[in-house]
């Protein structure tokens, strides 16, 4: 597309995508533009701590069977903000596809690699992580490698985009999909 942005090093590369289309639109054509071999979507409310990328890669580069790495986070609501979610530092565990079923414990700030990655579903419109994660685990027979160390915070000043989207119909929309 012509509205996104690439930087490129020669081990790095960021690719921003900015214009139309909804978030799963834009995160696949960022992703279609990556050419390295590994891809993190990385949201503006989201703060990596230092040690994060040297921490993802060493530890999806451990093991060639694992095709995606996830880790601890914090998140900080912003005060006055109405949010069914509380402040504090989130710890997934272990990578776990029958607990994934039940519930929704990977960020979307992990590192994937890149010919793991299946394209985030543009149908959806709220659950795409867990729908990743789901794509990825059942119908691909893909595993996550987990870390239990805190390496990102997510700062949540609104509500999100999704969050007008009814949660029993996204739910019913996934469940329907796996």
């Amino acid at each position: 597309p012509s509205s996104w942005e690439n930087v490129t090093s020669n081990q790095a590369q960021i690719v921003a995508v900015f214009g139309p289309g909804n978030g799963n639109e834009k995160r696949n054509s960022g992703a279609k533009a990556a050419t390295q071999k590994f891809i993190l979507f990385v949201d503006d409310d989201c703060e990596l701590r230092p040690e994060c990328l040297r921490a993802i890669v060493e530890e999806i580069e451990k093991d060639s069977g694992v095709s995606f790495v996830y880790s601890d986070y914090t998140i900080k609501v912003a005060d006055g903000l109405e949010w069914d979610q509380a402040s504090g530092d989130m710890y997934p565990g272990a990578f776990n596809p029958d607990r994934l079923l039940k519930s929704n414990y990977i960020n979307t700030t992990s590192l994937i690699r890149t010919s793991s990655f299946p394209g985030f579903d543009p149908k959806l419109k709220r659950f795409q992580d867990w729908d990743l994660w789901l794509t990825m685990a059942f119908s691909k027979g893909l595993r996550g490698s987990y870390i239990n160390k805190n390496l990102f915070t997510l700062h949540q000043i609104d509500v999100g985009i999704t969050s007008g989207v009814c949660a029993a119909d996204a739910l019913a929309a996934l469940f329907a999909k796996h």
